[in-house]
C-alpha cells in the first residue's frame, strides 16, 4: 500500500500543492472507514511511542510463540525441580512422543546450558531415544550453547566410546563434561570405577572431581573421593588439602577434617587462612575447646593473622577450659587492635570473672569497653550491684562518673 502512495505522489505531484497530505491519500486507498489525521510536527514524536511499545512487546513475547506445546511441557518438567531420579521418572512416564525436532526444541528452550547438556546426556542413555541426540541438528544446537568450552566436541565423542577402550585423557574429558552438566554423582562413580577398567586415576582426575564439588559447593560425596585418593596412594598438594578440609567441614566431618589437617602439617604443607578459620569455627560450634586451642596455636605458628571470628572462638574456648584470665588477655589484645568481641564470648568471660570475684579486672575491662562505646548496660548494672554488695562505693562513683562523662561527650559531639 505504501508503494501505491509513493507512485501516486510521483505521478501527481500537484496533490502536495493542493493541500492533500500523504496520510489522506493513503486513506483513500485503504479499507479504513475514517481517514487518518495528519500529525503536526509537535505531535509526531508522541505518536511514535506506541509503535516502539509494540516492538518491545514483540521482543518479550512468550516462549509459546517460538516452541511447541510438547517442547514447553518437557521444559517445564526439567526446570520445575532439581534433576534427580523422580525427574527422570517423570520424563519416562510422559505421554509426549519424542522426536528429533522435539529434542532440538527442548535443547533450545532450556534456560541453562547445563540443563540442556544434562537432557542431551539423558537422551543418549535411553536405548530407544539415542538416535535423536545423534542427529546433526541436535549436536549443532547443543554445541552452539557450549561454544565457550574448547573440549566440548571431544566430550561428545567420548560419550559414545566404550569405557573399556578409553585412556586417561578420555576419562579426564569425561569427568569434566559431567561437571559441566552438574552430574556430580556420575562423576564420582566414574572416578571410582576407573581402576576396575584398567586405568588408575592420577592427581589430575582427582583435581577435576574436586573442582566440580567446589564449583557447586556440594561436598556430600567428598569422603568417597578422599577414600579413593588414599586407596590409590595419591597425596594432595596444599591447595587440594585446603579444598578437602573446607569440604569436610562443610558436611560436618569434623574428625576427618582434623585428621587431614594433621596429615597436611606432617607432610610440610601449610594450610590456608580459610582452612584454619573454618576448622576453628566448626570445632567452636561443636563445643570442642581443646581442638580450637590446638588449631589456633598452629595458626599463630604459621604466621596467619586471626580474624575477629577466630578470636571470639578462642575466647570462648579458653573460658570453657577454665582459663578465663587468659581469655581476658585475649579480649584486651582484641580491643587494642580496634576490634570488638561479640556479646556471646564477652558475656561468657564476664560471667567467669564474676564467679571468681575478679572485680578489679572487671572494672578495668568495663572502662576499656566504655571508651569504644561498646553496649555494656547489663555489664554495668551487674558490676555496680557487685561493688554495692562489697561495700565499695568509690568504684560505683567512678563508674557513674565515667558513664555520665561519656553521655555528655556523645551529646556535644558534632
Amino acid at each position: 500500500m505504501v508503494v501505491v502512495v509513493r507512485i501516486f505522489y510521483k505521478k501527481w505531484p500537484l496533490t502536495a500543492h493542493r493541500g492533500i497530505a500523504a496520510c489522506k491519500v493513503f486513506a483513500k486507498f485503504s479499507t479504513q472507514t475514517e481517514p487518518l489525521s495528519c500529525p503536526s510536527a509537535e505531535q509526531q514524536p508522541n505518536q511514535r511511542r506506541p509503535l516502539r511499545t509494540l516492538r518491545s512487546l514483540g521482543k518479550q513475547s512468550s516462549l509459546a510463540s517460538y516452541f511447541t506445546r510438547d517442547a514447553l511441557a518437557i521444559r517445564r518438567i526439567i526446570e520445575e525441580r532439581s534433576w534427580d531420579a523422580k525427574l527422570e521418572e517423570s520424563l519416562h512416564s510422559s505421554s509426549i512422543p519424542f522426536s528429533e525436532g522435539l529434542v532440538v526444541e527442548v535443547i533450545k528452550s532450556l534456560s541453562e546450558a547445563r540443563l540442556a547438556l544434562r537432557f542431551f546426556i539423558w537422551i543418549a542413555q535411553q536405548p530407544h531415544l539415542q538416535q535423536f541426540c545423534l542427529s546433526p541438528a541436535a549436536v549443532d544446537v547443543l554445541s552452539r550453547r557450549w561454544s565457550h568450552e574448547k573440549q566440548f566436541h571431544t566430550f561428545l565423542r567420548t560419550l559414545r566410546l566404550d569405557r573399556k577402550t578409553m585412556n586417561p585423557f578420555s576419562f579426564h574429558v569425561l569427568l569434566n563434561g559431567y561437571g559441566w552438566a552438574g552430574m556430580i554423582e556420575k562423576a564420582v562413580e566414574t572416578l571410582e570405577s576407573m581402576d576396575s577398567l584398567g586405568i588408575n586415576p592420577d592427581f589430575s582426575h582427582f583435581i577435576g572431581v574436586l573442582n566440580i564439588l567446589d564449583h557447586y559447593k556440594l561436598f556430600n560425596t567428598l569422603p568417597r573421593v578422599r577414600a579413593k585418593m588414599q586407596q590409590m596412594g595419591v597425596y594432595p598438594d596444599a591447595d587440594t588439602y585446603n579444598k578437602l578440609i573446607w569440604g569436610l567441614c562443610t558436611v560436618g566431618q569434623k574428625e576427618d577434617a582434623l585428621n587431614l589437617f594433621e596429615e597436611m602439617k606432617k607432610r610440610g604443607e601449610t594450610p590456608g587462612d580459610d582452612a584454619y578459620k573454618i576448622l576453628i569455627s566448626m570445632f567452636n560450634k561443636a563445643n570442642k575447646p581443646h581442638e580450637v586451642l590446638q588449631i589456633f596455636n598452629a595458626l599463630l605458628d604459621d604466621g596467619v593473622e586471626p580474624d575477629i571470628k577466630s578470636y571470639n572462638a578462642l575466647i570462648r574456648a579458653l573460658c570453657l577450659v577454665g582459663k578465663h584470665l587468659e581469655a581476658l588477655e585475649v579480649v584486651e589484645m582484641v580491643l587494642d587492635k580496634s576490634l570488638k568481641p561479640n556479646l556471646v564470648s564477652l558475656t561468657m568471660l564476664t560471667d567467669k570473672l564474676f564467679e571468681s570475684g575478679e572485680l578489679d579486672k572487671l572494672l578495668c575491662l568495663w572502662m576499656k569497653l566504655q571508651k569504644i562505646s561498646f553496649p555494656t548496660v547489663t555489664f554495668q548494672d551487674r558490676l555496680i550491684s557487685e561493688f554495692h554488695s562489697a561495700g565499695r562505693s568509690a568504684e560505683i562513683e567512678e563508674i557513674l562518673a565515667a558513664h555520665h562523662g561519656r553521655l555528655e561527650a556523645n551529646v556535644n559531639a558534632p
